[in-house]
């Protein structure tokens, strides 16, 4: 077909990378890559969160980022609350189990593991996470970043705070994914490694997005964006369980773990 080599998943011809020939390309060819290792994981409530540490993950997440091409790997992070959510939104359920790792949040679903003989070697804070993510880029390998939120404002806030703090991060671009059509040529055009999806409902606008994408990894960090750019916002999401939907999370993993088959226990958190 004529196609320039390739090197772990990344044109090999720079001229043609940064031409307008590689959107036909990209049109015309699904570049095939190898896929990192699987992380190991549990089931909660039919959804595979992961159980590893923070190497590991940080391992998968640099490794990934090398291998730009279409359909990119998917990172979530899934608290009690979006666990909770699977098990009554059919929708939201397949949009966690499309993600290729999700990374559990909070010390309900800590507690869940240890019922489920997995306990978690680490909990994987959305902030904490991505800051250690991104303090871990090397600076033989910098990381090129886009950042895709919902409100201009915060993520300019963001690109800037993201840049001055982690040296090896390039933001080669950060934009209102709601307001900009466009936004997934702007990703491309950018040779982007990584997009940070800092939104409430990042997981749908990830999987309406993801197969326009020509990255190595897509991830949704919700308020972490924020929070980083010291403009976080309290949300609903954002906030753990109460005392009661605590208790109903940890009936329902009591009795699923014991009685898989059994029907769901209701959850109003």
């Amino acid at each position: 077909m004529g196609l320039p080599e390739q090197d772990s998943g990344i044109w090999a011809d720079d001229d043609l990378a940064q031409s307008g020939e590689r959107a036909i390309v990209r049109e015309s060819f699904l570049r095939l890559k190898p896929a990192p290792e699987h992380l190991p994981a549990m089931d909660a409530f039919g959804v595979p969160v992961a159980v590893c540490g923070f190497e590991a993950v940080r391992d998968w997440f640099l490794h990934a980022a090398e291998l730009r091409g279409r359909f990119p790997k998917v990172i979530l992070f899934a608290g009690a609350r979006s666990l909770a959510r699977a098990t009554k939104d059919a929708a939201h359920r397949n949009r966690l189990l499309r993600a290729d790792v999700i990374l559990g949040e909070g010390s309900t679903v800590a507690t869940y593991a240890k019922l489920a003989a997995a306990p978690m070697r680490e909990r994987f804070d959305a902030v904490a996470t991505l800051e250690r993510l991104l303090a871990s880029v090397d600076s033989d390998r910098p990381l090129r970043v886009f950042l895709c939120g919902d409100d201009a404002k915060r993520t300019a806030v963001a690109k800037k705070v993201i840049e001055a703090r982690f040296p090896n991060v390039k933001i080669v671009g950060a934009a209102d994914a709601r307001a900009n059509a466009s936004i997934s040529e702007d990703v491309n055009e950018a040779r982007t490694d990584v997009v940070l999806v800092g939104m409430s409902d990042a997981e749908a606008w990830i999987e309406e997005n993801m197969p326009l994408l020509d990255v190595g990894v897509v991830v949704g960090v919700g308020d972490a964006l924020d929070a980083i750019s010291g403009m976080k916002k309290t949300k609903l999401a954002a906030r753990p369980l109460g005392v009661v939907a605590a208790i109903l999370f940890m009936i329902r993993a009591t009795l699923y773990l014991a009685f898989p088959s059994r029907p769901a226990l209701p959850l109003n958190g």
